[in-house]
């Protein structure tokens, strides 16, 4: 939705779609901390769990607040698209690792319907003249306004 990502289509059918969504169990998406461009994955608990980062060593530069946006790695979500906000950070001194827990941003269980986009990493990561280049002419001759070679 506006906010940002809801899950991702997993199986199409005529007029619907089934998603699987960020909430799931095991559900991955890789982000990064808008801060600080801090790599992650927010993997899914379950239906109305917290989301997780997970293997994040304690000295991450993490903070309570921090949004997490996509970090477009996969070729699945475009960059920059809303994911997480941090609202509970464990640090585990002794196995050198921390326990984050994040929020969705988008509110997860309050639609009955989403927008779906298409996303093709190759041409999306096209500069936009190359969407302005002539179209070719497949071997058929062109006109040329008089006075032009």
């Amino acid at each position: 939705n506006e906010m940002g990502i809801l899950g991702q289509v997993v199986r199409l059918y005529d007029n619907s779609a089934e998603v699987s969504l960020l909430e799931d169990r095991d559900f991955a998406v890789p982000v990064l901390v808008a801060r600080n461009g801090l790599r992650a994955a927010v993997v899914g608990s379950g239906r109305n769990q917290l989301l997780q980062l997970r293997y994040l060593p304690v000295a991450s530069d993490l903070e309570v607040g921090d949004i997490l946006l996509t970090s477009g790695v996969d070729g699945v979500y475009p960059p920059g698209f809303a994911v997480a906000v941090i609202t509970k950070i464990e640090r585990n001194l002794d196995q050198n690792s921390s326990n984050v827990f994040c929020n969705p941003i988008a509110e997860i269980n309050r639609h009955l319907q989403a927008l779906a986009l298409i996303y093709d990493p190759e041409i999306d990561a096209k500069p936009a003249s190359a969407f302005n280049a002539p179209a070719q002419t497949g071997g058929r001759r062109q006109t040329r306004p008089k006075g032009q070679p």
